[in-house]
């Protein structure tokens, strides 16, 4: 990847205290201003800044173990062990050392920047393709909800150690502007703190809550912890303990707005107009499945950007020794990429194999080949130059797949006999076309056209490791658009390419080919002009407007006590009455007709019952009463409705 003269001359300036002052400033807007789409703006300014800032080696220092003490030392996963106390010494040392081999700042690391025309016209085509989405209702029976709810913890975590935190934050920036021993000062102050305040440090309720006992299991909690400092720092949020919808998704949509930049600073792309090339970016982010998911509040959308980080600057990753590679994009990408999500790893061993084949090749002799000393020498010198970077890379992820395998929690089911199952490849392959329409195509002629280079080689290999890895699993997840995700990164980079490449020799045709790819993934899209995604690919998801439904129930009868009925999952109500602030006293009732739910709350102290439709059920007619209660309001939905009944005041 080629640096852009913009970030070489931001690299030859020095931070200044007007710098400081403007990043003061516009923090204090994103605090004092409760819009999402300017706090959205901010952090693209902020992420191009960086990217951008002579200084950018201290903060990726600072971020990498930020990123590793979220990960492992104030996350409760040291009580899976059999002594916390002497796993809290270990992940303090092993992380140490992980961060002064790997991740130590060794000057500015500069990336090819988008022009501030692109990043207009860039974000406004984001904001308008993922605006309705962004806001849309949590769904019902949807692992948003668990991620929401995660992304809660980690907030009231975060405002027990707030003010500790301060120390470290003015650290932080002093290392970012005098760099040298502050940079050690301020990691070492961050340890320490996260010692402090390790698992035995919070309160008893917040521990034993039994969704942070699911995620002590759980590697990307780095990410929870990101996503709650990002909503965390509005001032709204202080008062709450769940963020809206918009604030609690902010990562994921970030993750695809900065995705647009990766393509937006390709330097072939810089002698055409600035809309054209948002344009032809925006149809590499629009594919149906990112569509679908690029909005909600997952953890693969961050994965996804840095593994198309590292594709595009595959040159410096595979060519770039170490630690000459820690000044590229790349490096620091990969740093971050295992703390993710699970499903990235395949996609780790990937890249790190591709890069330990270029490194062999690197360390041939200049001599004629022979003989088993021959290779020996090989072997000891890829060994001595690529232990710091398998240490970097592979070190935490191996700490962590060794904590999950211990404790057998949804371990991967390596199913070989699927490999011999020709309707299975075919399963795995045509969900492809459903997903990325156009972009499979188009990412084939990058494939085919492109073949020598290095960056489509890579991507080529991600794309095998990524599909062989899902194939191996249940067949009831192969071809899943959630986890088809990771297949996205190799095909935005071959179809990238393969679009570059018709720009290079036919202008015109690659202007339609951008044009036509954009029209197909908005007429595939599975996500309506209101935002709500209908039923799509493996998961049959359900969206009900609870938070309505609420708010007017709420504004009739204040001290309500509700009954939900038909209710097979038990925490779809709970993230929209705690968005409202409502603590109503609630009773689930299990899946069964209107007639016994009724029936049932007609026995109790039940004065709301809300009964959830499904599919193609249909509602009592308004005004049915049946054992005291009234039918008194609809709430349709694509998938169902809401239908609520009240209690029929006694004469």
């Amino acid at each position: 990847m080629m640096r852009c003269s913009y970030a070489q001359g931001r690299a030859n300036q020095s931070v200044k205290a007007s710098h400081v002052v403007l990043v003061l400033l516009s923090l204090a807007v994103y605090v004092a201003i409760p819009l999402a789409p300017v706090r959205l703006c901010l952090l693209a300014g902020w992420t191009l800044w960086v990217l951008g800032s002579p200084r950018n080696d201290a903060l990726l220092s600072f971020v990498a173990a930020a990123v590793y003490v979220a990960a492992f030392i104030p996350n409760p996963m040291v009580l899976l062990t059999l002594s916390p106390w002497a796993a809290e010494l270990a992940f303090v040392i092993f992380g140490l050392m992980w961060w002064w081999i790997g991740c130590r700042a060794r000057g500015p690391v500069a990336m090819p920047l988008p022009s501030w025309r692109f990043f207009v016209w860039w974000c406004g085509m984001a904001l308008a393709a993922y605006w309705a989405s962004w806001q849309a209702e949590v769904p019902y029976r949807g692992d948003e909800s668990f991620h929401l709810i995660s992304v809660q913890l980690r907030w009231l975590m975060l405002r027990e150690v707030a003010v500790a935190l301060l120390p470290v934050v003015a650290f932080a920036v002093v290392a970012w502007w005098r760099k040298g021993a502050w940079i050690v000062a301020t990691v070492v102050l961050l340890f320490l703190l996260a010692t402090w305040v390790s698992p035995g440090w919070y309160s008893p309720e917040l521990i034993n809550h039994e969704y942070a006992q699911f995620r002590l299991y759980r590697y990307p909690a780095a990410e929870s912890w990101v996503a709650a400092l990002l909503g965390g720092l509005g001032w709204e949020n202080w008062s709450r303990v769940i963020f809206s919808n918009e604030m609690a998704r902010l990562l994921s949509v970030w993750s695809v707005l900065s995705l647009g930049f990766v393509f937006g600073g390709d330097q072939r792309w810089r002698a055409e107009p600035a809309r054209w090339t948002a344009l032809a970016t925006w149809g590499m982010v629009t594919s149906p499945n990112l569509l679908f998911h690029g909005a909600m509040a997952y953890l693969e959308l961050p994965a996804i950007l840095l593994a198309t980080v590292v594709l595009m600057d595959a040159e410096a990753w595979l060519a770039r020794p170490w630690p000459q590679v820690c000044r590229w994009p790349a490096w620091w990408a990969m740093v971050l990429l295992p703390f993710t999500k699970e499903t990235a790893l395949p996609v780790v061993l990937a890249l790190v194999a591709g890069r330990m084949i270029a490194q062999w090749h690197r360390h041939e002799s200049q001599q004629q080949a022979g003989g088993m000393r021959y290779r020996a020498q090989r072997l000891r010198a890829t060994i001595r130059g690529e232990w710091p970077v398998w240490l970097t890379i592979l070190g935490p992820a191996t700490v962590y797949v060794a904590l999950r395998t211990a404790h057998e929690f949804r371990g991967y089911p390596a199913l070989w006999q699927n490999y011999l199952e020709p309707s299975l490849w075919w399963q795995a392959l045509s969900a492809l076309g459903r997903q990325y329409g156009l972009l499979v195509p188009l990412a084939l002629c990058g494939a085919v056209v492109c073949r020598k280079r290095r960056r489509v080689r890579l991507a080529v290999g991600c794309f095998v490791a990524m599909l062989v890895f899902m194939v191996g699993d249940y067949a009831t997840w192969i071809g899943s658009g959630r986890f088809n995700l990771m297949l996205l990164p190799p095909l935005l980079i071959l179809g990238w390419e393969g679009l570059t490449r018709s720009r290079e020799s036919h202008p015109t045709l690659a202007r339609g080919a951008a044009v036509l790819l954009l029209a197909t993934n908005f007429w595939l899209s599975p996500v309506g002009w209101e935002g709500r995604r209908g039923a799509w690919d493996v998961v049959q998801e359900r969206w009900y407007p609870y938070r309505q439904c609420f708010e007017d129930i709420r504004a009739r009868q204040p001290e309500a006590r509700l009954a939900l009925a038909n209710m097979d999952w038990p925490y779809a109500y709970s993230i929209p009455m705690l968005q409202i602030g409502w603590s109503a006293n609630v009773i689930q009732l299990p899946p069964q007709s209107v007639e016994a739910a009724l029936q049932f709350a007609s026995t109790t102290n039940t004065t709301v019952v809300i009964y959830r439709l499904e599919d193609d059920q249909q509602p009592p007619p308004m005004g049915f009463e049946a054992h005291g209660f009234r039918l008194t309001a609809y709430y349709p939905a694509r998938l169902g409705g809401l239908v609520v009944f009240e209690r029929v005041p006694e004469n």
